[in-house]
């Protein structure tokens, strides 16, 4: 990205939604050497890094919003922008020998691919957002909304759905507020100050509810599989490596993953993905049926857009009425469904312990950096940045990327087991 335009808003009529940055000279040291087998199934992602909105959105923004809008968006793209989070995973894929890495180029300030699709309101809280964020999420009309999800989130969900297989890790990079916000007890200053580090790797509703919600995944899902997402030898490395360095970590703090982010239900699709092959192993003539791939295209809808498989879940867990002439489809398709439950309720146990312990599974994570460490800023709630390359801490990214990278070298030649190739 050309320099007068990098980490600054940016309107344009030349968009893509995602870009696989090409990592052009990996590093050489030995002791971040680890084996091609585990390198080629590690993918470094960064969602709330980008800077453009494609200028029809832009322009209905200001056309149907009030005076001042143009402000809102530039205090909204301030305060939602994970400042310097592209530079620390572009090192982490530096030091690691990675082809590069995953980012997102769309403006948080009009969507976040780590939440679920729908319309976020002005008043939401950080974990209650949907993927359109205020004030597109008021002033774009039905169809420009619609093409959003279908040009921006669908098409950046089939590309992490072409990368995710076979993966062992797949570490979100985020970049976070230094203070927590106060306690809304009239207090003017900031709440307490974060850890310069957080390690996210369990799931909200299961720690409220110790179960997954009804109604978003399919309760087929064993709820006990999203206490953790991530091999927690690995985010132990993590944290003593940083904290043997003077780098402060807090883990799952101040806040977990919400339903709709990329680890939970990257660990849902998983798990999925894993009950079809040993079902089809079980029942190899069940194969390509299309009523069995109605059913797992359902259970593998984890950002909820499929209208074919939300069709089918309304018509199984909520008793509604199939399409017309397709009564006997769903029907066959609810028997399929059956059949692949009875199937888990059987061998429940030891399908759940094969895949918690598989060394295939997947560790999905996010890492959150304070962006006080790595970015300049006009003021100490980080909502002024100094906007361009000159913002960036370089010394520090490099630092913690190249900490992290440490630590993930040790987990993958040290901590783990064995590799079982695929």
């Amino acid at each position: 990205m050309a320099p007068e335009i990098h980490d600054r808003l940016h309107i344009t009529d030349d968009f893509k939604p995602y870009d696989f940055a090409v990592n052009e000279r990996p590093s050489r040291e030995a002791e971040l050497d680890i084996d091609p087998l585990y390198r080629d199934r590690c993918l470094i992602h960064a969602i709330h890094g980008g800077d453009t909105i494609p200028r029809p959105f832009y322009n209905s923004l200001v056309a149907r919003g009030p005076d001042g809008i143009e402000d809102v968006l530039s205090n909204v793209y301030f305060a939602e922008k994970d400042w310097g989070t592209f530079q620390i995973a572009a090192r982490l894929a530096h030091y690691l020998g990675l082809n590069g890495y995953l980012r997102i180029n769309v403006a948080r300030a009009l969507m976040d691919f780590g939440r679920f699709p729908g319309m976020t309101p002005p008043d939401a809280g950080h974990l209650d957002r949907f993927a359109i964020n205020y004030p597109f999420s008021y002033y774009l009309d039905h169809e420009q909304k619609t093409s959003l999800l279908q040009n921006i989130y669908d098409r950046t969900s089939r590309y992490y759905e072409q990368q995710a297989p076979g993966k062992l890790l797949i570490l979100g990079v985020h970049t976070y507020d230094t203070h927590n916000p106060s306690d809304g007890d009239g207090h003017a200053g900031p709440g307490t100050v974060r850890p310069e580090v957080s390690i996210i790797y369990r799931a909200l509703s299961f720690q409220a509810k110790a179960r997954m919600p009804y109604g978003l995944f399919d309760r087929l899902f064993i709820d006990e599989l999203a206490e953790f997402t991530a091999d927690r030898r690995l985010t132990a490395r993590m944290a003593l490596t940083l904290e043997k360095n003077g780098i402060g970590v807090g883990l799952n703090f101040p806040y977990l993953l919400p339903n709709g982010s990329f680890e939970v239900r990257g660990q849902i699709w998983t798990f999925f993905s894993f009950l079809r092959e040993r079902f089809e192993n079980r029942y190899p003539h069940k194969r390509g049926l299309t009523p069995y791939e109605l059913v797992w295209d359902m259970l593998m809808d984890t950002n909820l857009r499929g209208t074919q498989s939300e069709g089918l879940r309304s018509y199984l867990h909520m008793y509604r009425e199939p399409p017309k002439n397709q009564l006997r489809l769903y029907r066959a398709a609810q028997r399929a469904y059956c059949d692949i439950e009875t199937f888990l309720n059987r061998n429940r146990r030891e399908i759940m312990t094969d895949f918690r312990f598989s060394p295939n599974r997947l560790s999905s994570l996010a890492i959150e950096v304070r962006k006080d460490l790595i970015w300049r800023f006009e003021d100490r709630l980080c909502r002024k940045p100094v906007l361009g390359p000159e913002g960036l801490i370089r010394e520090n990214v490099d630092r913690i990327a190249h900490l992290i990278s440490s630590a993930i070298a040790v987990y993958f030649n040290k901590d783990r087991g064995p590799i079982l190739e695929r």
